[in-house]
This record gives C-alpha cells, sequence and structure tokens, in this order.
C-alpha cells in the first residue's frame, strides 16, 4: 500500500508517470470512488444551503425552456450557458423539474471535475497521494461554493479538460493515443465558449504555450495537423446543427458578445471613478 501511495520510494521504481490503467485495482479504485463521493456529497449538501436569486436560476430557467422544446440563440438569447443548460435539461428530463435534479447535475459535476484533477495528475507523475489530495481540494472548492450549475464553472471545467487533453496528447509518445488526445481539443474548446466566453478565452489562451514548450520539434507539425483536422470537423459539425435548429450567426454573435460586452460597458460606466482616488 505504501508503494502505491508513494511509487516514487519503491526500489527501482525510475520514472513515475502513471500507466492509464494504473488505477483499476480494488485500493485505488476505492480511493477514487471516496473522492468522487466527496464531491459530489459536498456540493449537494451545500447546495441546499441559502439562494442567491441574481445568479442561481440562470441554468435552471435555460434548462427549463430547453425541456419544453425552445432552442438557445433562436427561441431566447443567453450569455453563454448552452452547454450547461443541455445538461441540466437531461436531468430534468430524468429527475424533474425540481431542486434535487438541479442539486445533482451540481454534484456530478464537482466529482467529475475532482476526478479529472487526480487522475491528470497522476498521469503527469504526481505521487497517487497528492493527486487525490488535490483531487478531493478541488472536490471542496470548485463548485461546492455556488452549490448549483453556474455557467462560469462549467466554462472552467471545460478549459481544463481542454488544457489537459492538448498537455497528454503533445506528451504522449504513441501517434495512435496522441491522436485520440489531440482531437479532444477542439470539441472541449467549443464547450468552453458555449459555457461562458470569458472565463473560458482567458484559459484557452495557454494551448499555444503547451504546444511551443510541451511538444517535441519533430511532432509540431504533426499536432497542429490533427487539431486543424479536429477544429475543422467541430466547426462543420456546429455549422450543421445551427443550420438545422434555425440558429443565425447574427443571434450567435448577439447572445455570446453583445449581451456580455453590453452588460460589461454599463457596468464600466458605473464605475464612480473619484471614489477610487488615493
Amino acid at each position: 500500500m505504501a508503494t502505491w501511495f508513494f511509487p516514487e520510494c519503491a526500489p527501482g521504481s525510475g520514472a513515475i508517470r502513471e500507466k492509464p490503467g494504473g488505477w483499476l485495482r480494488p485500493l485505488p479504485l476505492l480511493c477514487l470512488a471516496l473522492v468522487g463521493a466527496w464531491a459530489f456529497g459536498a456540493t449537494f449538501w451545500l447546495g441546499r444551503i441559502g439562494f442567491m436569486s441574481l445568479d442561481m436560476p440562470i441554468t435552471w430557467d435555460a434548462g427549463w425552456r430547453i425541456l419544453h422544446g425552445q432552442v438557445p440563440c433562436r427561441d431566447f438569447n443567453t450569455p453563454g450557458d448552452v452547454v450547461p443548460a443541455l445538461i441540466q435539461a437531461v436531468f430534468f428530463k430524468i429527475c424533474g423539474v425540481n431542486w434535487w435534479g438541479y442539486l445533482a447535475h451540481a454534484g456530478l459535476c464537482n466529482a467529475v471535475f475532482a476526478l479529472g484533477v487526480t487522475l491528470f495528475l497522476s498521469r503527469m507523475g504526481a505521487p497517487r497521494l497528492v493527486a487525490l489530495f488535490a483531487g478531493a481540494m478541488e472536490g471542496w472548492h470548485f463548485n461546492t461554493p455556488i452549490g448549483v450549475p453556474y455557467y462560469d464553472q462549467y466554462s472552467y471545467f471545460f478549459a481544463f479538460f481542454a488544457l489537459a487533453a492538448m498537455t497528454l496528447g503533445v506528451v504522449e509518445e504513441e501517434r495512435f493515443r496522441r491522436a485520440c488526445w489531440l482531437a479532444c481539443v477542439a470539441p472541449l474548446a467549443v464547450a468552453t465558449i458555449l459555457s461562458k466566453v470569458s472565463p473560458g478565452l482567458y484559459a484557452l489562451a495557454l494551448l499555444p504555450g503547451v504546444w511551443v514548450f510541451g511538444s517535441r520539434k519533430r511532432e509540431r507539425w504533426e499536432i497542429l495537423g490533427v487539431l486543424a483536422a479536429s477544429a475543422l470537423v467541430t466547426g462543420a459539425a456546429l455549422a450543421a446543427i445551427g443550420w438545422l435548429e434555425g440558429i443565425t450567426f447574427g443571434r450567435m454573435w448577439e447572445s455570446f458578445f453583445g449581451l456580455p460586452s453590453g452588460i460589461g460597458h454599463e457596468r464600466w460606466a458605473a464605475v464612480r471613478w473619484e471614489d477610487w482616488k488615493l
């Protein structure tokens, strides 16, 4: 057990980067289950406390609209929140339109994020105990403070997995697995933007740095080729969905850029700069 938690202490351990199947044993799976249960339970329990009428109903309202047949950016405007609302519509369909289904969605998102952090750190060579601790802390800090599905959290959620897929792709030596990781980057980046634009752009700006500083020179053009192909397929699929659902580019621009920038200008204009003078 000690050498599993601290593999770098094992005799002749050499490189400690976790193998893909290294967690598929009873003790590792139990540890992952505990981290996931902790992350889900913390959000599910604490999400019952308090209600912020400005932010908490955003995904609820959009999920309810989608459940009843409305289409984002066609039947209603939304400053992001498309992916969280689509997922919430599924939870409403399964659990009914109630607060428990809302909390279950938030808890599941929190659990997946905590497990993703754990496995990513382990894959990159962190001691398993460190990876588990980091995952448990993310299970407490990521979605638990707000306690419900929220589009800022989802934007960071998908941005993290896009960065993780990019990182795992550039460090992977086996060509097929490398291509699989890199092919996930574009869909995850789109999911980031469809959740909320501004937080996602901050995180996705790190992707070129991962390519420049993390990739091997002989593989850089191959990596760009896979990323470009994935981006083309993802863009074509998104355009086809928009065309089939009757969503125009103008409505998408208004929802994702017009509304947020308008709100930002209003808030900027309302600042009393004289109050900030020393």
